[in-house]
């Protein structure tokens, strides 16, 4: 697989995450990787499979905000096969401006994935999450 950020890299297929709709903004791109920024970080990288040049920078949420809850309705899940919520994993978008420690990050809409079915799609969820909270504030 080829990306802009990381130069040529081998995945398996079984690394692959298959986004059924899409990400908003981008319905086309439907596989995607995670990608470790380093070994044990709650930094990643969501790297598209099929455009080099499209990746989004994710943290774990509850690192950096542990009081931080997931409440999505079922049918919010019902595209990813995902039956219990808990057996999910939940990363959320991370926008970067030129100063790094003014990163925010996407609570309202997080990405859930099904790692049992290698699945994954944005949710957005109800209640008072904001869309760009910052990412340190809570450290």
């Amino acid at each position: 697989m080829k990306t802009k950020r990381f130069g040529m890299l081998e995945i398996q297929e079984d690394q692959i995450l298959t986004f059924p709709e899409g990400l908003p903004g981008f319905p086309e791109q439907r596989r995607f990787v995670l990608l470790d920024l380093q070994q044990g970080s709650p930094l990643k990288f969501l790297q598209s499979v099929d455009d080099p040049d499209l990746s989004f920078l994710v943290a774990e949420p509850l690192t950096f905000f542990p009081e931080y809850r997931v409440l999505v309705r079922p049918e919010d899940l019902a595209p990813i096969a995902l039956d219990a919520p808990e057996r999910g994993i939940v990363v959320a978008i991370v926008s970067v401006p030129s100063d790094f420690k003014e990163a925010t990050v996407n609570l309202k809409a997080p990405v859930v994935i099904n790692p049992e079915r290698s699945l994954a799609r944005q949710v957005i969820l109800e209640g008072d999450y904001g869309i760009r909270t910052p990412l340190f504030a809570a450290s």
